[in-house]
Order: C-alpha cells, then sequence, then structure tokens
C-alpha cells in the first residue's frame, strides 16, 4: 500500500493568499510564518521506495528500476497508446523482471525510455498471475525517466511538472548508475548496427537519416530509403516505383549527397501510419529490423551464388520492434550527421554494392520471423492436390456439443477456396501472428493434423471462423481455476460473481473442491479460458487456448489486468477484433501462424487441440 505521504498536492507549489488586516495600509504584508513551516514541510517530505525482491501482489508501490526491456508505444484500435516495459534492479535480476503494462490517451504520456534508463514509478499497482509479478499504473500514477549513463542529463523527462526530488533520490540515480556500468546485458541490447555489419535472417536496430519517402500501398506497406554512410557486404533489394505513379518525396541535395550509400527499407502495416508524416533528412532509429534473405520466382529454391537480402519492418511490437524519430539533440543523432558530413565532403565515394533486378511493388509484402519461404512452397505443393470448400456447413464442427447457435454466422466464401490461401503473389507469408520457436518445423494441413497420432506438435497457417465464449460486457472467458485438481468457475455462479466485478482488485477464493476432499486448499486463480474454430479451407478444427498460453497470445495481457484495468480491456477486444473481423468474408480474413499440440482427455477419452508458443500482434 501507499504511504500516507504519497499524494503530490497542489499546494506545494501554490502562492500564498495575500491578507490585509482590517486597520492595516494596504501595503503592509501579513505574517507568513504558518505558511513558511507548511512550505518546509512539503520540501522535506519523502517517498519510501521498495526493492522489486520485496514487491508484493495486490499492493500499490513507489519503485526504481532499470529498463531491461521495452516496446516502443503502439497504437490501440480505440483512442489508447499501449507501452510494455520491463524492470530490474540490484535486488532482482538475472532471469527475473517486473513487466509492466502502461496505457495513455497519448504516446507522448509514455516514458521515452531506452535499454539502460533509469525508471521512478510512483503508484504503481502490482499484480500476480501463474506466479508473476505484473505492474499496472493505479490512481494518480506518474513517472520520472533518468539517463542510465552518469555523464548524461540527470531527468530526461517527466510526466508532470509537479514532482518530488531529494537527496534520496539522486542517491538512489548514482547508485543504480554504478550498477548498470557492470551489467553487460544493459549495454549490448541497446546496440545498433551499422550497415555494413548485417548479416542474412539477422534482426538488429540501425540508427540511418531518411533520404526519400514513399507510400507503397495504404496501411500496408511505406518505403524508406536511408543512408548511414556505410554499405553492406551483401546485395540488398530495391523496390521498383517506376513502374506506378507513387508518391515519392525526396530531399534533392541530400539524394545527391548521399547518392552511393541508399537502401531501401519496408514498413508494414501498423509502422506505415506512424512513419507516414517522416520528411526527407529526419533521423530515425529502426528497432527489431529484418535483413531478410530475398527470394524470388526464378530463385524459389532459395539457392543462390551470391546472397540478396530485403531490409523489412516487420507488422507489430514484439521484441520491441518499431521506429523511433530521433531529436537533433539525441546523441546518436548527433554522432551519425557528424558521420554523414564527413563521409559527403570526400572527393570520392565507395560504390555501393549493385542490386538485383528490382521487384514490383505488388510483390512486396512482409515476412515473419521463422516464416521460411521453404515451408511456404511445400505448403503450396500440398494445397495444389487438394480441394475444399466452406459452403458445406454440414462439415464445421460446433463449439460446443449443447449449443450450436453460438457460432456468429460469419460470411462465407466458397467460390474458391484454393484462392483464399494462393501465395503465389508474395515472397512471404504477411500474418497477424508470430511464433515464440519451432522456426524450423514444416506447415501441415488441418486434415493431416486430425489424422496424426497424439501427443504431436504441429505448424499450422490457418483463419480463425469464430471463438467461444463470445465477449460481452464483460470478459465471460476468464476463470477460476485450481492449479490442484483443476476445478474452473466462471461468473455464471452467483456465488462467484464478485470476484469479477470490474476494478474489484482482490483475491481469489480457496478451492471448494479440495477443501470438500479435505486437501490443502491453494487459491483460485484468475485464467483466460476460451476455444477457437480454425480453418485453412480443407478442414476444420477447434483448438483450446488457456492459462498461460492465452497470456502469451494476448501479448502479455492478463486477466486481473482486464478486470481491474478499462484501457487493458480495450485491448483485448482490439485483439478479439483483429484475430476474428466477424464483418469480413472468410477469404478477406486475417491469416494466422500457430503452433498447435494433440493431446487426449483422460475424462471424456477424446482427442484435444491446444494452441500454444503464439502471439497476436498489432
Amino acid at each position: 500500500m501507499a504511504n500516507k505521504n504519497d499524494s503530490e498536492t497542489k499546494n506545494s507549489t501554490a502562492k500564498p493568499k495575500i491578507v490585509t488586516a482590517k486597520n492595516a495600509s494596504p501595503k503592509t504584508w501579513p505574517d507568513f510564518d504558518a505558511s513558511s513551516k507548511q512550505t518546509k514541510k512539503l520540501q522535506t517530505r519523502h517517498y519510501s521506495y521498495v526493492d522489486l525482491k520485496d514487491i508484493l501482489p495486490e499492493t500499490v508501490v513507489d519503485v526504481y528500476g532499470v529498463v531491461k526491456f521495452f516496446k516502443l508505444p503502439q497504437k490501440t484500435r480505440g483512442t489508447d497508446y499501449r507501452q510494455v516495459i520491463s524492470i530490474i534492479d540490484p535486488s532482482f535480476y538475472g532471469t527475473n523482471k517486473l513487466t509492466c503494462l502502461l496505457f495513455a490517451r497519448d504516446e507522448v504520456s509514455l516514458p521515452p525510455v531506452k535499454i539502460g534508463s533509469i525508471v521512478r514509478f510512483h503508484r504503481l499497482r502490482i499484480g500476480l498471475h501463474n506466479g508473476e509479478l505484473q505492474g499496472m499504473k493505479a490512481s494518480g500514477f506518474s513517472w520520472l525517466v533518468f539517463d542510465g549513463n552518469a555523464h548524461g542529463p540527470l531527468i530526461q523527462k517527466a510526466s508532470t511538472t509537479n514532482y518530488t526530488f531529494c537527496d534520496v533520490d539522486r542517491e538512489k540515480i548514482k547508485h543504480l548508475q554504478e550498477w548498470i556500468k557492470v551489467q553487460e546485458d544493459l549495454k549490448s541490447n541497446e546496440q545498433s548496427h551499422c550497415l555494413e555489419k548485417i548479416v542474412p535472417g539477422e534482426y538488429f536496430n540501425l540508427v540511418c537519416q531518411v533520404v526519400s519517402v514513399c507510400l507503397i500501398e495504404e496501411n500496408v506497406c511505406l518505403l524508406l530509403q536511408v543512408w548511414d554512410g556505410t554499405c553492406p557486404n551483401y546485395k540488398i533489394c530495391n523496390v521498383e516505383t517506376g513502374a506506378k505513379d507513387f508518391d515519392m518525396r525526396t530531399n534533392q541535395e541530400l539524394l545527391e549527397k548521399a547518392s552511393d550509400y541508399i537502401y531501401d527499407i519496408c514498413l508494414f502495416d501498423d509502422h506505415v501510419k506512424k512513419a507516414g508524416n517522416i520528411q526527407p533528412g529526419t533521423f530515425v532509429k529502426l528497432y527489431n529490423l529484418h535483413a531478410a534473405k530475398y527470394k524470388n520466382e526464378e530463385n524459389s529454391e532459395g539457392v543462390s551464388v551470391s546472397e540478396t537480402l530485403e531490409l523489412v519492418l516487420h507488422r507489430g511490437s514484439s521484441y520491441g520492434r518499431g521506429m523511433k524519430v530521433l531529436l537533433n539533440s539525441d546523441p546518436e543523432a548527433c554522432t551519425l550527421r557528424g558521420k554523414l558530413q564527413q563521409i559527403s565532403q570526400r572527393p570520392e565515394k565507395r560504390p555501393r554494392h549493385s542490386s538485383p533486378p528490382s521487384r514490383q511493388s505488388t510483390e512486396t509484402r512482409e515476412p515473419q520471423p521463422g516464416c521460411s519461404t521453404d515451408n511456404v512452397s511445400r505448403f503450396q505443393s500440398k494445397e495444389s492436390s487438394r480441394k475444399g470448400d466452406f459452403s458445406s456447413a454440414s462439415k464445421i464442427p460446433c463449439l460446443t456439443g449443447s449449443q450450436p447457435e453460438v457460432l456468429s454466422n460469419p460470411v462465407s466464401d466458397s467460390s474458391n477456396p484454393t484462392q483464399q490461401t494462393s501465395l503465389s503473389n508474395y515472397c512471404m507469408i504477411s500474418t497477424i501472428s508470430v511464433i515464440d520457436g519451432h522456426h524450423n518445423t514444416q506447415f501441415s494441413k488441418i486434415l493431416d493434423i486430425i489424422e496424426c497420432k497424439h501427443p504431436s506438435k504441429f505448424r499450422l497457417l490457418t483463419r480463425v471462423l469464430d471463438y467461444f465464449p463470445q465477449i460481452d460486457a464483460s470478459p465471460n472467458f476468464i476463470k477460476l481455476y485450481c492449479p490442484q485438481c483443476h476445478y474452473n468457475v466462471g461468473s455464471d455462479k452467483e456465488k462467484y460473481k464478485r470476484f469479477f466485478l470490474p476494478n474489484n482488485f482482490v483475491k481469489g477464493p480457496k478451492c471448494p473442491e479440495c477443501q470438500a476432499s479435505k486437501k490443502t486448499a491453494p487459491y483460485l486463480q484468475y485464467i483466460f479460458k476460451l476455444k477457437l474454430l480454425l480453418t485453412d479451407s480443407l478442414g476444420y478444427m477447434i483448438a483450446n487456448l488457456w492459462k498461460e498460453d492465452a497470456v502469451k497470445f494476448f501479448d502479455g495481457l492478463t486477466p486481473q489486468m482486464v478486470l481491474n484495468d478499462q484501457d487493458a480491456y480495450n485491448h483485448l477486444l482490439d485483439f478479439l477484433h483483429l484475430m476474428c473481423p466477424s464483418k469480413r468474408v472468410l477469404s478477406q480474413r486475417p491469416m494466422m501462424e500457430c503452433c498447435i499440440k494433440s493431446y487426449s482427455n483422460a475424462e471424456s477419452s477424446s482427442i484435444c487441440y491446444q494452441l500454444f508458443d503464439t502471439i497476436l500482434v498489432k
């Protein structure tokens, strides 16, 4: 719980009211001894900061921490922005971290951090999900960002101009800065490559200057032509912009200076809108940029004498992916600016690597991490040997045996089933998800999964036809679950309704089943539990999604967050709409790459399927 002095009152900065005594001259000032004492008292107040190792669930705390991981702010489908920040301190590091999920009405209201930044959070609410601590903003939440480098500016940014800062804070920051110096992982994670150091297939951070901007397709693909004064040791694919009347914004003077060092980078989907207003000459930092191996129709087997790469910023914010516009005063921008000025003054320049024949812009599509074209080619060859039809409603399984009406009757499009997963125009597939590992596993079809022996694990390319239970005023697929006997109950039971009320930050009850059997009864845990109806145009299957696999699927959102934070609830709705947009015909719904495992249900003697190691991205 917060200490009694944790509210920062307005009168700490307000001027005392001037009062004129009845018989005094109007120019006479009153005695302000009392006001001075009050001001002095407010100046000496202090906060009690908790080490991360001592944090307890269901509390509101004030903490200092060092940023170990972060995601750049991302726009939700609503009006908010969302940011994920993981922090550590000398008492809580290594494999430990406190992940904080922050929402704000605008991007500038979120902390502008990088790996190694020091943050101060006041009134951070702590939740617990499956043994992992989660941080969220409580009422009156505020933050400060400090430079992890002792030679940098002390306070870089604050959420409010009315904040306290005293000798205790200076000592905390000094201590953390000294600790950061010996933490190698806090240095390497933020390290940026130059283009000449990239290797095929890697993900890296890049600081560069934008020379030209070209919108290839609205809300789908944006082309940035950039330079950093170096040339890669591999050929880089160019995007063909001459075939169509594209709107190319270019700084001609900069184009002449950088002509031998310009390379194309494609930004996809959610990054397009953010980068659309960038002007030539801007310095930017790209996080988790992918040096993807380029494959064209003449080289579909991936065999080439000289490796060719394409630079791609995939959709979503997984692994910290995103783009940041650097201020002119940013140290990285200043360093690169000086380097580029020196290069542009040289009498001769190094010739760039020649690029392969430029591919048409209509072929430009986002490759996802781990989605290799070898697997896609095998997928296509199997696709052409079978036929399927979504119009056969009798073949669609019901999500619940007793409630066939739960299907939302999505509009089907059976005119050309094979066209729904046609990949012939793309070098790689654009999906709404990424998988955590298993990238060397070949794609399977649903019919193959159903026919295969269990237990087994599979990699699947699919669309979500429906999900159950459908969400209403509150997420009715949040359950209370016993990790010991697997008893679970939802908000439909009158006895437990109070545990599912919004902003009711309470611990679940003890398991009644374990109590009845006179076992040691654990507290029930909040979990997500839902079913997805999946299809790949050849078959249908129901996959369960629950517990920690569901939290990973929703990119770290926990049931407690959804119940206690309206912004988190709205973000969950965004994910559900992204996954299953009910107003779209099936062929226009997004593709989802996922991992599926089969297992035997001991109670019903049936084969079940569960989705795992899959993350939705936006």
